[in-house]
């Protein structure tokens, strides 16, 4: 019996650390924002080299991204805050039916401004473009969102 309850305790040992390492490694172990920023860069590395850009055409399309980037984060903080407080009126043991459809609505609107942003930034990239770099930047933009890969483009406009 002593000894079962050893291997156990030794087991759930194990498995606690192995999880805290994961853990740690996932939220701290992913280097500063400089290279985080250096790993995003490859995906700005991978559109240039897909669509042929000149080094003017990078330079262009990646300051556009920077400032899409720093106008969205305040919309995305704000999206953030309200979707906390949307999940702890649904966590409320009285329903507060009201205030969740108001929140929602704020929620709406900001996606919708996020949204409308992002088309603006697209427009603003195709100017820069030759027209066969605009199907292939097109192309690549609906293959992606098709394939449901919604992270590629937090990490294409992430500052």
């Amino acid at each position: 019996m002593k000894k079962g309850l050893l291997w156990g305790a030794i087991l759930l040992t194990v498995i606690n650390v192995t999880t805290l390492v994961m853990v740690g490694y996932h939220r701290w172990g992913r280097g500063s924002p400089d290279e985080t920023r250096g790993r995003d860069r490859g995906t700005s590395m991978s559109w240039e080299r897909e669509l042929g850009l000149s080094d003017e055409q990078n330079k262009e399309m990646e300051a556009r991204r920077t400032t899409l980037g720093r106008k969205i984060r305040p919309l995305r903080e704000a999206l953030n805050i309200r979707r906390d407080a949307f999940y702890q009126l649904m966590m409320e043991p009285e329903t507060d039916r009201p205030a969740i459809d108001g929140l929602q609505s704020e929620m709406d609107s900001l996606q919708v401004e996020i949204k409308q942003m992002v088309i603006d930034h697209m427009l603003e990239q195709k100017r820069s473009l030759t027209p066969e770099q605009q199907k292939k930047f097109f192309s690549q933009l609906k293959k992606r969102f098709n394939d449901g890969d919604r992270r590629g483009s937090d990490r294409t406009f992430r500052n």
